[in-house]
């Protein structure tokens, strides 16, 4: 006799009755629409990744592990694209300033450098709020000084408080404190947007930011660095990092804010608002963590922190104290990965471009986890690509996800290659 199965979860039903069309199966009316957000994948100087834990009370992943970020506001970010031009799907200016501005809302970590560092002439300054509206973002160069500005931790968690509360307007202030979003620090990798029935939905440009490898990681700010783990930025599952930080974060008192420095590390500190808790640590670390059911973690975390986690593990160093070479050629090496794509259909797609939309395929298997495709694109890309309706060519067509959609969020998740687990041709 066969055992009966849990009864389905909303969410399980949700991804499972996703479809890519505009119009809901079941109502046959407008889908919600995608709100445009962004996040980072924030690596620190010694390649760990920095998640944030959501509140339980949380309107999206509630108690789940996320990279810093969140939607673009129009008090902050305008003109935000409208639901039908193509540049809400696509990475430009105001997407980055919103991952920035999201980032130091969320932990205090401000990727931003000061003018005078830079050596920014003072005209430029009357054409920022031009770029700010800039739908095209300059090339990825490093900039002129890797340093960011430091910021003491009073005058930070101030205008962290203003600028959430839009209490002041965030490209304002960086002006006022001669200091410029590092817009080019962020590079691209993948948008994810939500699947059709799912009650709220987004178009979130997901970027790589590197903090500077020149850090005193045994004496920066707080005396704590931004993270103790042992691994080489992959992580083995057997340390998990201190990176939370744990001192006041005062600060050096004969720094002046506005300087640089090559000894400032910059340690998260969540907004005790959305999140309880902020934490660098491998990925490797936090993917065991996921799979021991220690954190939550949703399909586009876990896909990216595992991408991540194997170019690092590939160039890692059999040191078990790597150095700042090992960690700097970590760095190359998803460089170069991040500027290349994936093979099959979607091979002529660059991981910049990549546009996901992570749909179930209509069945479950033996062990109760469901199989995500993320070929498609989802269904503001309705009837373009290489299938009617998908968007194929898109995203990711030699994976998939498997997961077990469980009350409280994704557990059991598992990425495997598309025809290992469908089989020859990767069709059901």
């Amino acid at each position: 006799m066969t055992p009966s199965r849990p009864p389905k979860t909303e969410l399980e039903k949700q991804y499972m009755t996703s479809s890519t069309s505009n119009l809901d199966p079941k109502t046959k009316t407008q889908i919600a629409i995608a709100q445009p957000s962004s996040s980072i994948l924030l690596i620190s100087p010694n390649n760990q990744i920095l998640l944030l834990h959501r509140t339980k009370t949380s309107s999206a992943f509630p108690s789940a592990h996320v990279f810093p970020g969140g939607t673009l506001d129009p008090f902050h970010e305008s003109p935000i694209p409208e639901p039908s031009s193509p540049l809400r799907h696509a990475d430009s200016h105001l997407y980055r300033l919103g991952a920035i501005r999201e980032c130091f809302e969320e932990c205090g970590i401000l990727l931003a450098h000061s003018k005078v560092s830079r050596n920014v002439p003072t005209s430029s300054r009357s054409n920022n709020h031009e770029t700010d509206n800039d739908t095209n973002p300059p090339p990825n160069k490093e900039p002129p000084n890797p340093q960011l500005i430091y910021i003491p931790t009073p005058q930070k968690q101030h205008a962290r408080s203003q600028i959430y509360t839009k209490a002041k307007n965030f490209s304002a202030w960086l002006r006022e404190i001669d200091a410029v979003p590092d817009t080019q620090g962020l590079i691209p990798f993948t948008r994810w947007i939500t699947p059709g029935n799912l009650k709220r939905r987004f178009t979130t440009q997901m970027y790589v930011y590197f903090l500077p490898l020149d850090v005193d990681l045994e004496g920066s700010e707080s005396g704590s660095g931004s993270g103790s783990g042992s691994g080489s930025g992959s992580g083995s599952g057997s340390g998990s990092g201190s990176g939370s930080g744990s001192g006041s974060g005062s600060g050096d008192p004969d720094r002046k804010q506005g300087e640089t420095t090559s000894f400032h590390v910059q340690v998260p500190q969540h907004d005790g608002d959305e999140h309880t808790a902020a934490e660098f640590a491998d990925c490797g670390v936090w993917l065991e963590r996921a799979r021991r059911g220690e954190v939550i973690l949703f399909p586009p975390q876990f896909y990216l922190l595992g991408l991540v986690g194997e170019v690092f593990s590939s160039s890692s160093s059999s040191s078990s104290s790597p150095s700042k070479q090992d960690f700097k050629n970590q760095r190359m090496t998803l460089k170069k990965f991040l500027e290349g794509s994936t093979g099959g259909a979607s091979s002529s797609t660059k991981w910049a471009d990549k546009i996901i939309c992570p749909v179930g395929l209509g069945v479950k298997r033996e062990d109760g986890r469901v199989i995500l495709g993320l070929g498609g694109a989802g269904p503001e890309f309705e009837g373009e690509g290489k299938g009617k309706g998908k968007g194929k060519g898109k995203g990711d067509d030699e994976r998939v996800i498997l997961v077990r959609f469980l009350k409280e969020g994704p557990r059991d998740l598992e990425v495997r290659g598309r025809e290992e687990v469908l089989g020859r041709g990767g069709k059901l």
